[in-house]
């Protein structure tokens, strides 16, 4: 039988399962960042400032950071304020990707 020497590896995970992974403390800056500056902003702020970081706040990571958020609250207007930026991201990004949908119908 041939030699074989060579380290076994196990199987290379998907790319998929990389998107698993946790973010790193960075992420979650920027994350902890935006989720601030969003909660903060106005209404009619909103649907520009997720058009420009869509592809962040569109993610579940992104909303599972609010949660965390939340949870991790004392302060009761705090907790509205992030559960309120849910609601509200989760209608503007709608809003924002069918906008996008018939600008590209266009």
């Amino acid at each position: 039988p041939p030699e074989n020497n060579a380290p076994q590896h196990p199987p290379s995970r998907s790319r998929f399962a990389g998107m698993q992974r946790d973010p790193t403390a960075q992420e979650l800056a920027i994350m902890d960042d935006m989720i601030t500056k969003l909660s903060n902003a106005k209404p009619y702020e909103l649907p520009n400032a997720v058009s420009r970081a869509i592809r962040v706040v569109s993610t579940p990571r992104f909303f599972l950071r609010i949660a965390e958020r939340a949870d991790k609250a004392t302060d009761p207007s705090e907790k509205a304020k992030l559960s309120a930026l849910a609601d509200n991201l989760v209608t503007t990004i709608q809003a924002v990707v069918s906008m996008t949908e018939e600008n590209l119908d266009e």
